[in-house]
């Protein structure tokens, strides 16, 4: 591209952006300075991608999978079925649970990495000597350990449920399928409402969640101890229709109707990025659909949840095994 997809301002290297085609914060490696512009980047960043990035990138430090922006004091917070709670970081490295108690009473309660715990702790001996006069014996110490954790995201209620989805998070997963699209040097043409939707100038009727029950089919090949994004590209130039499906962790899977009159090229393309080694993989993914497979989408959604539920705790369940080889 020679200018911006999303609002047609002309590149002229300066306000070029480097975007990633899926997410940086969940373990995106592929990117293209020919796709974004600087001004709808940040717009798209800190607005639809950020609201995805919320409810799905504890699962990139809790699995262990590197970023090419690594986030900073990375804290995840999981709660035990009995109700403990407790902050880790990268790979489930525990934090160590400092609870001060003020002279007023007030207790202050702070994580940190078990590496640097014994350096925090003078830190603060210090600093709480130097303003209150309190000494050591007003600290408690925690350290967590024994159990199963779950995670958490944006979306846990305040019994820690956690939740997936909302308008924002199924325009971000739109961009990824655009982004692809366009990567790959397809006509703009036929992701004009797509862009739109992403743009939040027209309403989201194009992007659902999408599950098949292992007895009817399965979508691919998925491996005991995977952990993968896939995107798939289709386009059907005699069923007139252009679709994606997009696969994050395995677990939140989307299908995008992209263009229900689409008359360009023929498209059978698929990425998909193994999250643990961050090597390409080669996927055959099974996903034929026509016209009017789209216009109960919401229904096949709907009845696929119990599929859906199971593929998040397939996830849980990774992580469950690395929190048994603390």
């Amino acid at each position: 591209m020679d200018s911006c997809y999303s609002c047609g301002v002309r590149f002229d290297g300066t306000n070029n952006s480097l975007e990633h085609i899926i997410n940086n914060s969940i373990g995106g490696r592929w990117k293209s300075r020919g796709l974004l512009c600087v001004a709808c980047n940040n717009l798209f960043g800190s607005g639809i991608d950020q609201v995805l990035n919320d409810q799905l990138e504890n699962f990139t430090d809790l699995l262990g999978i590197s970023r090419q922006r690594e986030r900073k004091d990375i804290a995840v917070p999981m709660k035990s079925p009995e109700g403990d709670f407790k902050i880790v970081g990268k790979g489930l490295k525990p934090h160590s649970k400092l609870t001060t108690i003020l002279p007023d009473g007030k207790k202050i309660t702070e994580y940190v990495e078990d590496a640097q715990f014994k350096e925090f702790i003078e830190q603060k001996k210090a600093q709480l000597k130097k303003k209150y006069s309190i000494s050591s014996e007003r600290f408690y110490e925690e350290k967590p350990g024994g159990k199963y954790y779950k995670i958490q995201n944006s979306l846990s209620n305040e019994e820690f449920d956690i939740g997936f989805g909302g308008e924002d998070f199924f325009r971000s997963v739109i961009k990824i399928a655009v982004n692809f699209y366009i990567k790959l040097g397809y006509e703009i043409e036929w992701v004009q409402l797509a862009i739109s939707v992403m743009r939040k100038e027209a309403e989201n009727e194009m992007a659902y969640f999408f599950y098949v029950r292992p007895e009817r089919y399965e979508i691919h090949n998925l491996g005991e101890n995977e952990v993968s994004h896939i995107i798939h590209l289709r386009g059907d130039k005699s069923k007139r229709v252009l679709y994606a499906y997009v696969e994050l962790f395995n677990m939140q899977n989307v299908l995008i109707r992209l263009n229900s009159d689409y008359h360009g090229p023929d498209i059978n393309k698929t990425y998909a990025i193994d999250l643990k080694t961050g090597e390409v993989m080669q996927k055959d993914v099974n996903i034929i659909l026509g016209r009017h497979h789209f216009e109960i989408l919401h229904l096949i959604g709907r009845d696929n949840m119990k599929e859906k539920e199971a593929r998040y705790r397939r996830v849980e369940k990774l992580i469950e095994k690395m929190q048994l080889r603390e």
